[in-house]
């Protein structure tokens, strides 16, 4: 039986060190591997939607789906075509109009994805919308479990990758998604939630300003996918952060604790901020249309939220 003796001090062992160029680039070809295999699992389990992107919606023909297809369509009309607010239609409830601002629309797919449903059309952005859901979500959740296992597995990378991978798939594909993907938009970007908290890990760890304005840019596009997720991640990583025990408290004493929860801050508001400015002469018809940090509120009010 081969006995293992400790390597040298400074020496690199590839089948142990992540940070080896061998086993860098073994772990970037399983990373391709799982990225394709949940291309295919997002098509699989949307069938036959890839065959009708450009004709058909998923879901049923009296659900919310078709109300975001129009709303897609609708700020894309409004921006690029109108150049009138996105946040008010004239022609809604005529002759007062409707602001859309008290309701759901989504910026993270209407704003966000308003070029690409300029250039395909709002069915097309949509059902594409649908699909990036599933495969990034599988892969949102392999990077998280992949960090979260990683020292089960051990040195045992084919292990870390299968275990990994299957937890991706069992989240990008669960009951919950495949609900909320029938017909509501908002709901189906899971994979910010996933990449909220495996930022946060990541900074826990490291405190690097980098991983913290990621996680606040995660957070940010959590909230502007829906309103309620950004409201559950202000509740569960908290928990998680108390989770992590004895560490809270030597946290507090560090400066780099707290320069990071303000990078994170920022990077959320400044996201928040961006989408209109983002887009072709977007940022004046917010501010003419409602005051921002009110136009993206739920029905007007975020404890609403705690009533639905």
């Amino acid at each position: 039986m081969d006995s293992a003796e400790p390597s040298s001090q400074g020496a690199s062992n590839p089948q142990t060190d992540w940070r080896h160029p061998k086993t860098a680039h073994s772990a970037g070809q399983r990373t391709a591997w799982v990225a394709a295999a949940y291309a295919a699992l997002a098509v699989a389990f949307t069938w036959p939607l890839g065959l009708r992107l450009t004709t058909h919606v998923i879901g049923p023909w009296r659900g919310d789906n078709f109300e975001y297809v129009w709303k897609m369509w609708w700020v894309a009309e409004a921006l690029f075509n109108r150049r009138v607010s996105p946040f008010f239609h004239p022609e809604i409830y005529y002759p007062t109009g409707y602001n859309l601002a008290y309701g759901e629309i989504t910026p993270a797919h209407t704003f966000l994805l308003a070029p690409l449903t300029r250039w395909l059309g709002e069915v097309t952005a949509y059902n594409l919308a649908v699909l990036l859901s599933v495969w990034l979500s599988g892969l949102a959740g392999f990077w998280l479990a992949r960090r979260w296992l990683r020292d089960l597995a051990g040195d045992r990378g084919g292990l870390l990758t299968g275990a990994a991978f299957f937890a991706g798939a069992v989240f990008a594909v669960c009951g919950y998604r495949m609900v909320r993907i029938a017909g509501h938009l908002p709901l189906i970007d899971t994979h910010w939630l996933a990449l909220a908290l495996l930022g946060l890990d990541r900074w826990l760890d490291t405190r690097r300003l980098r991983e913290a304005a990621l996680t606040g840019l995660m957070i940010a596009l959590a909230a502007l996918s829906s309103w309620y997720y950004g409201l559950m991640l202000a509740m569960l990583l908290p928990v998680y952060v108390l989770a992590r025990g004895r560490e809270v408290w030597a946290w507090r004493a560090d400066r780099r604790t707290w320069g990071g929860c303000g990078a994170g801050g920022r990077a959320g508001a400044r996201a928040v901020r961006a989408i209109p400015a983002a887009l072709p002469g977007a940022g004046a018809r917010w501010r003419s249309s409602r005051p921002a940090a009110r136009s993206l509120v739920l029905g007007g009010q975020p404890a609403r939220l705690l009533d639905a």
